[in-house]
């Protein structure tokens, strides 16, 4: 597969990423967390190494994260913040997703 260097960043991503939104049952039912967690899996070993979730996902980066923990090879994953935030709103939001 074929990286590419984000933004600024040095890191190098998968041009393919996963989206957390649809792991969070609010916008196509309900998820099976077995089978989500098997999917990043296979993502992940097919060499996509980039995955995009929010808070407002509902579950998405706790699912996210309990497929990370079995997961030993780099990977980046990326959330969003409220929109307004302030600086130290914005920190604390990080500080709540990345547990």
């Amino acid at each position: 597969m074929n990286y590419h260097r984000l933004g600024r960043t040095n890191f190098q991503v998968s041009p393919l990423g996963i989206g957390g939104g649809a792991f969070t049952g609010r916008f196509y039912g309900d998820v099976n967390r077995t089978a989500i967690i098997e999917l990043i899996h296979y993502a992940l070993g097919k060499g996509v190494n980039y995955i995009d979730t929010a808070r407002g996902y509902l579950d998405s980066e706790k699912l996210i994260g309990e497929a990370l923990a079995e997961w030993e090879e780099e990977c980046y994953v990326a959330t969003k913040i409220h929109a307004g935030a302030t600086a130290e709103q914005a920190i604390e939001q990080f500080e709540v997703s990345r547990i």
